[in-house]
């Protein structure tokens, strides 16, 4: 009820500030803030939604601010990642703790060496796809799959950065933003790493 109540105190706020800042431009749109009531109804739905995405100014803004959004979920997870690193860093200085806690990212099964050998080589990201099916990226960078210090470590070759990968499963891994799973070819071969993060989708190609 008190949501109901916020929006239309919100209604009613926008509806007078547009009147009085189109009135003038547009009086046949903006007569009367009633009309202006339904206009900042008529925003709210797919009319004025689809207005906003079909107008090449708003398109754009929007378009920033989806952008912006994705950037800043990119950034918080590689400073999620850099933070785990940090934290492996100290602990192999010191030795302490001996046993990880349960928030730092690690292998959630017992891993033999045929699991780890089984998936490094080369791959390749071939694919960025938006959650909501909208955008799709065609790319194709190189990547390398290795065996480091502290497990898994997928490498972008472009720009040298580095995802650490953890088995969840004996048919997944995890990372601290995404989780992976496999697909194997019918020799039983994995052949492709799917990621799936918060906001988009990414696949990568195994390079024979």
């Amino acid at each position: 009820m008190i949501t109901v109540f916020v929006a239309a105190i919100l209604l009613l706020l926008s509806s007078t500030i547009m009147f009085y800042v189109e009135h003038d431009a547009q009086p046949d749109k903006f007569a009367s803030i009633g009309h202006s009531f339904w206009w900042a109804i008529a925003t709210l739905t797919t009319v004025g939604f689809s207005f906003f995405l079909h107008d090449p100014f708003y398109k754009n803004a929007i378009s920033l601010y989806a952008n912006a959004a994705d950037n800043l979920m990119f950034h918080v997870g590689w400073f999620d990642d850099n933070a785990v690193r940090a934290y492996l860093q100290i602990r192999s200085l010191t030795g302490h703790p001996e046993v990880l806690p349960d928030f730092i990212p690690q292998n959630r099964i017992p891993v033999n060496t045929l699991m780890y050998e089984e998936l490094l080589g080369a791959y390749r990201l071939v694919l960025v796809r938006k959650k909501n099916g909208k955008r799709e990226s065609i790319l194709d960078i190189p990547h390398t799959m290795r065996m480091g210090k502290d497990g898994l470590e997928l490498v972008d070759e472009s720009t040298g950065t580095t995802q650490l990968l953890y088995f969840k499963s004996d048919t997944s891994l995890y990372s601290v933003t995404a989780e992976v799973s496999f697909v194997r070819d019918s020799d039983a071969h994995v052949s492709k790493l799917m990621f799936e993060y918060p906001l988009y989708d990414v696949e990568y190609l195994r390079v024979e």
